[in-house]
C-alpha cells in the first residue's frame, strides 16, 4: 500500500507536468498568432500617396511651361504602367529565418529553414531549447526537451506514415521503448506501463510495480502463430503464474511457489485433459 507521502508526491509530479504542457501549448498558439498577423498586414498603402503627389507636381510644371524629366519611383511606389495589387491580396513576407524575442530582447522562438528542412524551436528564459518541431527528408518530428537538452518525449511520423511512434524517455535520454509503442514512467523514473509492438507486429502489454526489475509484473502477449500468453513475475522477474493458449486449442496453466522450489502445471488439450503434474525444477 502506498503511503500518504508517496501519493502526494505523485500528485505533485502530475501537476508539474500539466503546467509544462500548458505553457508549451500557449507558446505554440502565440507563435501561430504572430505569423498570421504578419501575413495579414494591409497591402501597399504608400503607392496611392506617391501617385497623387507625382500628378500634382506634373500639373505645376505644365502650368509653368517647363518640362521636367521623369522621376525615378521610390521603393513601394507604383508607376502609371504598373498594375495595382488585387483587392484583398495578402502581403507576402519572405525570409530565411524568423526570430521572436521577449520584452528583454531574449530569443524565445525561431522559425528557420535548414538544409534538411524547416524547423520551429522554442526557448525558455535561460535560452535553453524546450520544444522543436521539424520536417526532414525522413518525415516529421516533435521533441520536448529537458534542462539537459535531451528529448523526454518525441513523436515521429515517417513520410509514408508507417510505423509512427511516440517515445517517452528518462532524464538521461535512455529510450523507454525499443519498439513502436508507448511507455509510461512514474515520478521516480520507474517504468509502470508498456504498450508496444515488437518487431512491428508482436503486441505486448506490460504492467510493472514500483521497483520492478526484469520482466513486467503482468505481461500479456499475442504471437504470430496464434498463441496467447498471460504471465506474472515477482520483483526479481521470476515467473510465478502463466497461462498459455496455443493455436491448436491446447491451454497450459503453470504456477510456481514464491520459494521457487515447488511448481504446478496443468495442461488441457482440445478433447482431453492431462492430470496435474507436480515437479521440482
Amino acid at each position: 500500500m502506498r503511503t500518504l507521502e508517496d501519493r502526494l508526491q505523485v500528485l505533485e509530479c502530475q501537476f508539474r507536468r500539466t503546467k509544462r504542457i500548458n505553457r508549451v501549448l500557449a507558446t505554440i498558439l502565440f507563435v501561430i498568432a504572430c505569423l498570421v498577423g504578419v501575413q495579414s498586414t494591409a497591402p501597399y498603402a504608400s503607392g496611392q500617396k506617391a501617385a497623387s503627389g507625382q500628378k500634382a507636381a506634373s500639373g505645376q510644371s505644365a502650368d509653368s511651361g517647363q518640362k521636367t524629366p521623369p522621376s525615378i519611383p521610390e521603393a513601394g511606389q507604383r508607376t502609371q504602367n504598373q498594375v495595382p495589387p488585387a483587392h484583398g491580396r495578402l502581403r507576402t513576407v519572405e525570409a530565411d529565418q524568423f526570430v521572436l524575442v521577449d520584452s528583454s530582447g531574449r530569443p524565445r522562438a525561431t522559425l528557420v529553414v535548414n538544409s534538411d528542412g524547416p524547423a520551429l524551436s522554442m526557448f525558455d528564459e535561460k535560452g535553453q531549447k524546450k520544444l522543436e518541431l521539424s520536417h526532414t527528408n525522413d518525415g516529421s518530428a516533435l521533441h520536448l526537451l529537458d534542462s539537459n537538452k535531451s528529448p523526454v518525449a518525441s513523436l515521429h511520423v515517417p513520410l509514408d506514415g508507417a510505423d509512427a511512434r511516440l517515445e517517452l524517455r528518462s532524464s538521461q535520454g535512455s529510450s523507454l521503448t525499443k519498439s513502436t509503442g508507448v511507455s509510461v514512467k512514474d515520478c521516480n523514473e520507474n517504468q509502470r506501463l508498456l504498450l508496444a509492438l515488437i518487431n512491428g507486429n508482436f503486441p505486448v502489454l506490460g504492467i510493472s510495480q514500483s521497483g520492478q526489475t526484469g520482466p513486467p509484473s503482468v505481461e500479456i502477449t499475442a504471437s504470430d502463430d496464434g498463441s496467447r500468453h498471460l504471465k506474472m513475475h515477482d520483483e526479481a522477474g521470476y515467473p510465478l503464474f502463466s497461462v498459455s493458449a496455443a493455436k491448436n486449442a491446447t491451454t497450459t496453466l503453470s504456477m510456481s511457489h514464491p520459494d521457487h522450489e515447488r511448481s504446478l502445471q496443468i495442461s488441457a488439450g482440445a478433447k482431453e485433459m492431462d492430470g496435474p503434474v507436480i515437479w521440482a525444477p
